[in-house]
């Protein structure tokens, strides 16, 4: 134990945790990745299987093993250590999407209520409006007098409207989740999303906010340099935008 209360590990215990930590991305990656040459040039699980990579590396055996000492002190069930690599697969597939994500996620989500919106105007007009529109009932004439068709009809606008409010629904929840902002730029935003998902899910498998193994973790996993700081805001300001208040 170090003057500060930090624990201190020997190199040898550190190489030792990272076999233990192999082991456990080799069980995840039979399990839930398959074979590797299927796998499809750039698709999300090849970017999931280079992180295992990394994290098999000999150049990140001590920093992995580090990370790995200070987990499985609060290790339980036995499954804690795949728990924690499938934490890391999902972390790095939401961050390489942020990319993919809309500059302005607010006109985006507007976009979607709008579209909503105009759905359920078609859906009243059609299951409704229209019975009082004589001009309609001329100009369609024997269109809608077969009554199966227009049946169909507004079944496929009910469908769309639920598409559309579902879509809506999941984007609100998506942008809150990752506590993704405006101000928040894509080469910071990849790390943020990272740091937040992965501090998530430390605190769904451990009960507990676990900043310097995410930080280890996500040098590792991403190859950058995070220091304590941005890890907790991450993970506050994803709780923030979320309503949350256990951070």
């Amino acid at each position: 134990m170090s003057k500060r209360g930090i624990p201190s590990y020997s190199v040898k215990a550190k190489r030792e945790a990272w076999q233990r930590a192999k082991k456990a991305a080799d069980a995840v990656e039979a399990t839930a990745l398959g074979k590797r040459e299927a796998d499809a040039p750039g698709g999300a699980v090849r970017q999931e299987r280079l992180l295992l990579d990394r994290l098999r590396d000999e150049n990140h055996a001590r920093d992995v093993g580090e990370a790995w000492l200070r987990i499985e002190r609060h290790f339980k069930n036995g499954d804690e250590g795949q728990r924690v690599i499938r934490g890391l697969l999902d972390a790095v597939t939401l961050s390489k999407n942020i990319t993919l994500m809309p500059v302005d996620y607010r006109r985006s989500v507007k976009h979607l209520k709008e579209l909503k919106g105009f759905a359920d105007q078609l859906y009243v007009y059609f299951t409704d409006g229209i019975a009082r529109d004589p001009l309609w009932m001329i100009i369609a004439g024997d269109r809608l007098s077969n009554e199966r068709n227009f049946r169909d009809m507004i079944v496929s606008l009910e469908r769309i409207r639920l598409f559309l409010a579902g879509r809506e629904q999941q984007f609100s929840h998506v942008f809150g989740q990752i506590g993704l902002t405006r101000e928040i730029k894509a080469p910071v935003a990849q790390r943020a999303v990272f740091t937040a998902a992965l501090s998530n899910a430390m605190h769904r498998i451990f009960g507990k906010w676990l900043d310097e193994v995410v930080r280890i973790l996500t040098d590792v996993a991403l190859g950058t340099e995070t220091n304590i700081d941005q890890v907790k805001h991450a993970r506050k300001n994803t709780a923030r935008r979320r309503g949350r208040t256990e951070a």
